[in-house]
């Protein structure tokens, strides 16, 4: 029966009138792959918090580079992208963290790479220690360690669900009219469920977890669940789940105007 309510939740919101109600809008505005990947590692990694403020800020942000963001970054140099940053600070990131992130950008763009490079498959699902490290040896030689830098790319050892991460993944990893599916290298069942406060209320009323919590241990959990309803695309239902608590469809406090109406409500234990 889940499966059967998943689906249409699915095909409900796997329209493109929906993106804009999401951070992935504003990698949508690119259409070079190279763009692309570095446009969503960016917003990625500023993809906290409510959905409107991330794309104010990023409307005020992506101007400073023309185009391309990539094309932007390799024609400017430190002082140039310092300038970007320090007046541009999010929540507890300081422009001094944006500015970090995109010299690294710029680094590994000069150098041809991109962040697919630094990722493998293996029994636990995408391996990206490799990426972690190499953001690690950039902050290193700089001396860019801050805390606003670490939360930007959190430790893959940690227990964190690392959201953001996951979900830029699912972004680059999967195809639909909402992720674009670059990195056909890459399966969509080696992804991980993008856990937060809003799935994790909504994956526990729907019997998906055990808890409220927004771990690795439990976007695991998830995920493997979601595998028997969809093996090969497991995380596919991200975005609709989201939209729920996005849009104000699944209010914290149970209402019974809201929540009868919902599609979800025939397998919502709330």
């Amino acid at each position: 029966m889940l499966s059967h309510y998943l689906t249409q939740l699915y095909d409900r919101f796997n329209d493109e009138s929906f993106i804009k109600t999401d951070p992935i809008s504003i990698v949508h505005a690119y259409r070079n792959p190279v763009d692309i990947e570095w446009v969503g590692l960016l917003v990625s990694a500023y993809s906290f918090g409510r959905v409107s403020l991330i794309l104010r800020f990023f409307s005020d942000l992506m101007p400073c580079f023309g185009d391309s963001l990539v094309g932007g970054l390799t024609e400017m140099n430190e002082k140039d992208i310092r300038q970007i940053g320090e007046s541009r600070p999010y929540r507890f990131y300081s422009g001094a963290d944006l500015a970090t992130l995109l010299m690294f950008i710029r680094m590994m763009v000069l150098e041809g790479k991109s962040p697919a490079d630094f990722l493998e498959e293996n029994h636990d699902g995408l391996n990206d220690r490799a990426l972690y490290e190499e953001w690690g040896r950039f902050l290193e030689k700089s001396d860019r360690w801050t805390p606003g830098t670490r939360y930007m790319f959190p430790d893959p050892a940690g227990s964190s669900g690392r959201k953001r991460f996951m979900m830029y993944y699912r972004w680059m990893v999967r195809q639909d009219r909402i992720d674009f599916g670059l990195w056909t290298h890459l399966s969509p069942s080696s992804l991980i469920f993008p856990l937060d406060t809003h799935t994790s209320r909504l994956c526990y009323y729907l019997g998906l977890s055990e808890a409220r919590r927004t771990d690795m241990r439990t976007a695991t959990l998830i995920t493997q669940r979601l595998k028997e309803i969809d093996p090969k695309d497991p995380v596919k239902f991200d975005f609709g789940l989201s939209r729920l608590g996005i849009l104000n469809h699944c209010p914290s406090a149970r209402q019974p105007e809201i929540c009868e109406d919902c599609s979800l409500y025939p397998v919502c234990a709330r």
